[in-house]
């Protein structure tokens, strides 16, 4: 991981991630918006909040990582480092506790979903480090 987070911001790594990441993000809007009452989240509203902050922050961290700027200070990335995550655990728990799944299939989502939120959170590993950098240079 340490490879990936020391790629220059100029790499295409980072732009195809965005396009991954902003793909997602308006797929999960579309979805959102078009599903019936019966098929909705089984989590409560305010961890759909929470999650739509935290991906709408991470996506920018993509967006200032591939345009080398610092918008945020550490603390709010590091923040949104930790909270992503935790919102993610939330929406899991939420589902998995309403039921309908075998352990294997819950093993399984968690995996994918696991490994999908640290590739979509490398760009705020690389932030926070140049973060670091430039305060070390500064």
């Amino acid at each position: 991981m340490e490879r990936l987070v020391n790629l220059e911001s100029t790499h295409w790594l980072w732009k195809i991630l965005f396009v991954l990441q902003l793909s997602a993000t308006l797929m999960d809007l579309h979805r959102m918006s078009i599903e019936s009452v019966i098929l909705q989240p089984s989590h409560p509203f305010f961890v759909s909040i929470l999650v739509f902050v935290f991906d709408q922050l991470v996506l920018f961290a993509n967006y200032c990582v591939i345009a080398n700027k610092f918008y945020l200070n550490r603390a709010a990335w590091l923040l949104t480092l930790i909270m992503s995550p935790v919102s993610v655990v939330l929406v899991l728990y939420f589902e998995f506790t309403a039921g309908g799944y075998s352990s294997s299939d819950m093993m399984a989502y968690g995996l994918g979903t696991f490994w999908l939120l640290v590739l979509f959170l490398l760009p705020l590993f690389k932030l926070i480090k140049d973060f670091e950098r430039r305060k070390i240079a500064d």
